[in-house]
């Protein structure tokens, strides 16, 4: 039996156990049909150049693309550290968005220079067919103009339903409101930025046609109501910082079709009272309610008291019998509080209470209230009752070193990890021996990073954890540097030799020639190096160890500097 003899179903699910990578270098270019094939499957993998080598890229743009751009509808691009330079080497190829004709969804993601931005900006007006937008961590001035400009090309798109923007500012900033109305969009998450509250009736008339929204917002000083009332807003996220009850009361008074509700608030907290006269006044449709808060008790209140007559503010008939809506009140050691619904719905779990509370019956069944957490930020406490938390779907993990093997018992299911970091880690034989557990209990464990370790020499240890699956290493030593000994080393390790993508601090710009050459299976490279005499404002043809490292190393490598990261690293994709 030959591949051509199999149902083009079948050869779909073949395609499904392999990367779009493997698949492209196995199959591409054998026959018309084949490539078709191979075609729609990239488009159900959320578009071109999804996780690819530097080989391959070259190949697809030089063999693949120019015969099929007018295919194309999905395109998702990533200049992540896996690859590096990634979207500046698509459009230094000649490509440019606008000769993707039946582009309709456009995913880009670490946009690291500023420049960049504005070349793809440019293009914008050219997506006539673009219905789906996603740009994810990317850097943009906090310049008004340029933001207002980059904000209207969007909301001009004619055809644009789906816009997620995940934005690093250059510090925390209020955002502009477009000034042009879009009469497509229809689904908008936006993260990193916020509105002021006096802005959100601008926003919700330049969007019209809102039916979901994720958004931050912060409350000022206003008398004025929101006069835009948006029917069909029926799903709303929102995260609102140093609030008062009467904004949320005018906010969510202008949304009547509201079914779902998910909001957080920071330095303030509504009572289970005022929640209910809200949504009985104003809120009739909706029918999920989730919600987290936290706050902090005032100096000489007594918490225990307080805390009581929080929460009984939620036991009224319409928490417990109507709706069904149980909260939890976590007390933390400096006297702050989180006050959530259960089960709780938010990716992110930071800390362990040393006291919680909640309004839940005494049967309730805590074992997947936590099952929304993909995120856990050091949860290692040694007190307090812990029987309630138990977590099954963690995505990433951060510990803060030394850890205790006690600490571990509400953590039941690694299978799902994929990112663990080490803090403070320090190389001792209890730590090595519990993280090597942790290891084996997490088979999708793919990133290791060990960060403000004391020394290049602690985090040595760590080179002889065995796993079949870690592919990343990132090793930022506090006030050290890796000599070429150590990285020698590290190249020899269990984890050095599968190592694919590395972050590391060297002794000198010899240990990452050692390193480009010697680590065969490494795609990308950041790497500082203690012999570096960059400057801020220094052009790249002044810059001496960028230009250093591209007369050594092959040509096929991309070797830039991120000259918007606080470190000024350089980086590299190799292979």
């Amino acid at each position: 039996m030959t591949l051509e003899s199999l149902m083009n179903k079948s050869i779909h699910a073949i395609f499904e156990y392999l990367s779009t990578d493997d698949v492209l270098r196995a199959f591409y270019g054998l026959n018309t049909c084949l490539n078709v094939l191979i075609y729609d499957h990239i488009e159900n993998r959320n578009g071109l150049f999804q996780c690819i080598s530097k080989p391959l890229f070259d190949k697809i743009c030089i063999e693949y693309l120019p015969k099929n751009q007018h295919r194309i509808r999905s395109l998702h691009l990533s200049d992540n550290n896996n690859s590096p330079q990634h979207i500046e080497c698509f459009l230094d190829n000649n490509f440019h968005l606008r000769d993707f004709t039946q582009l309709r969804s456009l995913t880009l993601k670490y946009i690291h220079n500023d420049n960049t931005l504005i070349r793809i900006m440019s293009e914008f007006s050219h997506l006539p067919s673009l219905a789906k937008l996603k740009l994810c961590q990317f850097h943009i001035p906090n310049h008004p103009q340029h933001q207002m400009k980059f904000v209207n090309r969007i909301w001009n798109l004619p055809k644009l339903a789906h816009v997620t923007l995940n934005i690093i500012p250059e510090y925390k900033c209020c955002f502009p409101v477009p000034t042009v109305i879009s009469s497509s969009i229809e689904h908008l998450f936006i993260t990193g930025v916020y509105f002021a509250s006096t802005q959100m009736d601008d926003l919700f008339r330049s969007t019209p046609r809102l039916q979901s929204l994720l958004v931050e917002m912060t409350c000022e000083n206003s008398i004025k109501p929101y006069s835009v009332v948006l029917p069909s807003l029926n799903h709303l996220h929102i995260t609102i910082h140093s609030g008062e009850k009467d904004t949320i009361k005018k906010l969510l008074g202008n949304l009547p079709n509201l079914n779902t509700l998910k909001i957080e608030t920071f330095n303030f907290c509504l009572n289970g009272n005022d929640w209910e006269k809200i949504i009985d006044k104003h809120l009739l449709k909706l029918k999920q309610f989730e919600f987290k808060m936290e706050d902090n008790f005032s100096a000489g209140s007594i918490i225990n008291t307080e805390m009581t007559q929080l929460l009984d503010t939620f036991r009224s008939q319409f928490w417990i019998d109507t709706h069904q809506w149980f909260v939890q009140f976590d007390l933390f050691e400096t006297d702050d509080y989180s006050l959530y619904t259960l089960p709780y719905a938010f990716e992110d779990f930071s800390r362990l209470p040393i006291l919680s509370k909640s309004t839940c019956p005494d049967d309730y069944k805590y074992f997947h209230a936590y099952d929304c957490v993909t995120n856990l930020l050091s949860p290692l406490l040694s007190h307090g009752n812990k029987s309630q938390f138990h977590f099954h779907n963690l995505h990433q993990l951060s510990i803060k070193c030394p850890v205790y093997q006690s600490g571990w018992s509400f953590i039941s299911n690694l299978n799902y990890l994929h990112v663990l970091s080490l803090y403070w880690y320090d190389g001792g034989k209890s730590v090595c021996s519990l993280l090597q557990s942790i290891i084996d209990r997490a088979p999708k464990l793919k990133s290791l990073r060990l960060l403000n370790s004391p020394s290049a020499r602690s985090q040595m240890t760590s080179f002889q954890y065995k796993s079949s699956s870690i592919r990343q290493l990132d090793l930022q030593p506090l006030g050290d540097w890796y000599d070429k000994q150590e990285c020698e080393i590290l190249r020899r390790s269990p984890l050095g030799l599968q190592c694919e993508t590395l972050c590391i601090r060297v002794e000198n710009r010899a240990c990452i020639f050692d390193i480009v050459y010697t680590m065969t299976n490494l795609r990308s490279l950041n790497v500082r190096s203690r012999d570096d005499t960059w400057k801020e404002k220094m052009t790249s043809d002044d810059d001496e160890l960028l230009v250093w490292l591209k007369k050594c190393l092959p040509s096929t490598c991309t070797i830039t500097r991120d000259t918007l990261s606080q470190s000024r690293h350089i980086r590299l994709w190799i292979r």
